[in-house]
C-alpha cells in the first residue's frame, strides 16, 4: 500500500445513507445503523473494498466478518 504523504487524496470519511421513508414509524434500522458509528476508519475500508474489488469476494462475506469482530 502506498501511502499518501502529500495528501493527495481526500481522507476516507464513510457515513450512512437512508431514506427518511425507510425509518419513519420504525427506529429499529437507525438504531442498528447507529451502533456501526465510528467502527469505519480508513484502513477498515481499504480492507473491506479489497476483498470485494479484488478478491472477488461477495460484499456479505468480508462485511459478516467485519460485523461479527466489531459490534457489540
Amino acid at each position: 500500500m502506498l501511502e499518501d504523504d502529500r495528501s493527495a487524496f481526500p481522507a476516507y470519511e464513510a457515513c450512512i445513507v437512508v431514506r427518511r421513508a425507510r425509518i419513519e414509524g420504525n427506529p429499529a434500522p437507525s438504531v442498528a445503523l447507529s451502533e456501526l458509528s465510528g467502527k469505519f476508519d480508513s484502513k477498515t475500508m481499504r480492507t473491506l473494498n479489497y476483498a470485494v474489488a479484488v478478491e472477488h469476494k461477495h460484499v456479505a462475506e468480508p462485511t459478516a466478518e467485519f460485523l461479527r469482530k466489531s459490534v457489540r
